[in-house]
């Protein structure tokens, strides 16, 4: 492939429009030594282009590219805060930088950012004064919340939606990372749309829910009630629609589809407290306690490589603490536990 990579390729990267072998291509690109050059350039050109936008508060991964700038080349940067904008004053940032560290904080960088960028290159020039507003969790949270059209939403731990402060005449767009129980409010006129990365959701009227993680292959929209149109990018099938208890699970690397059947509490019992897990094995039982609790889980005892390849649970909590958990899976799985704050070691027998 042409490692002449241009800004119009960046734009097609974030919009998730580049198939796997591009894709593949252009992460060993910037992994090579030789084109640090042309990443420091790209970093340069995307936080002077944020910071530019007129009555625009700097997103959190702007202010990510703010301090991976500031970590370049200390002291060459400085920020102004005037009003709800920042200004950026960046003469010389780059006049001495490390090849590796730009390199490597690009590619996290790129990473993080599929949902602000695509937002930032789309806009038109009559909608770059919009507000964008966002709502984010983190392990342990929560949230629940309202839109300004009536819209009810629940955010999962460790997401993050952006809106605008106020939708216009012909659209309700949002942007979502992680995962969210929407229940739309019927606007016949605006179109509500979810944009994930490569998918894109639209509905009217309907309560539904997303999954998606950049850097996970695999993105699920779920139906509730109502119907939703499923859009994603360079995929052979348009405008794939769903009904109340169907799911759709998307493999972006494979750009392969299985729509299916759905148990609604396993998919969505996460809103209203509840965890639910369904022959989990314990990678995904250890992962789902960590982000539901917030906290890290060590693995000891006698319990060998075999076992692990096994071993799964079922079952369900609803509103209960850590150790009420703990010791519900410990009794059926045969395992100890010890709770010291943030810090959980599970003992296996």
């Amino acid at each position: 492939m042409n490692q002449n990579y241009d800004k119009a390729f960046i734009n097609k990267y974030r919009q998730g429009q580049c198939s796997a072998e591009e894709e593949a291509a252009f992460m060993k690109w910037l992994s090579e030594a030789d084109n640090a050059d042309h990443v420091q350039g790209w970093m340069k050109q995307l936080w002077n282009e944020a910071a530019q936008r007129p009555g625009q508060v700097l997103g959190a991964e702007e202010r990510i590219l703010g301090n991976i700038l500031a970590q370049i080349a200390p002291g060459d940067q400085s920020l102004s805060k005037t009003g709800k904008s920042l200004k950026v004053s960046a003469q010389g940032y780059l006049a001495s930088y490390r090849p590796t560290f730009i390199r490597y904080a690009a590619v996290i960088f790129l990473i993080m950012l599929p949902l602000s960028m695509w937002f930032m290159y789309h806009k038109s020039p009559d909608e770059t004064g919009f507000t964008m507003m966002a709502k984010q969790t983190h392990n342990g949270q929560h949230l629940k919340f309202g839109l300004e059209d009536g819209t009810r939403i629940v955010l999962n731990s460790n997401s993050k939606l952006e809106f605008p402060e106020h939708f216009d005449d012909t659209s309700r767009v949002v942007y979502l990372v992680g995962e969210a129980f929407f229940n739309v409010a019927k606007d016949a006129k605006r179109p509500f749309k979810v944009i994930t990365g490569s998918l894109s959701t639209t509905a009217l009227g309907t309560s539904f829910n997303i999954h998606y993680h950049p850097g996970k292959a695999v993105s699920s929209v779920a139906l509730v009630s109502g119907s939703v149109m499923v859009n994603v990018a360079n995929f052979k099938e348009e405008g794939i629609y769903l009904q109340p208890g169907e799911m759709l699970t998307f493999d972006l690397l494979q750009k392969q589809y299985l729509r299916q059947e759905f148990d609604k509490l396993e998919i969505t019992g996460w809103k209203d407290g509840i965890i639910q897990f369904k022959e989990a094995d314990l990678d995904e039982v250890v992962t789902s306690l960590e982000e539901w609790y917030d906290v890290h889980i060590a693995l000891s005892g006698n319990f060998a490589r075999a076992q692990k390849s096994t071993w799964t649970y079922t079952g369900k909590f609803k509103n209960q603490n850590l150790e009420s958990v703990l010791l519900g899976i410990g009794y059926v799985k045969k395992f100890d536990y010890e709770i010291d704050g943030k810090n959980v070691k599970i003992i296996f027998k």
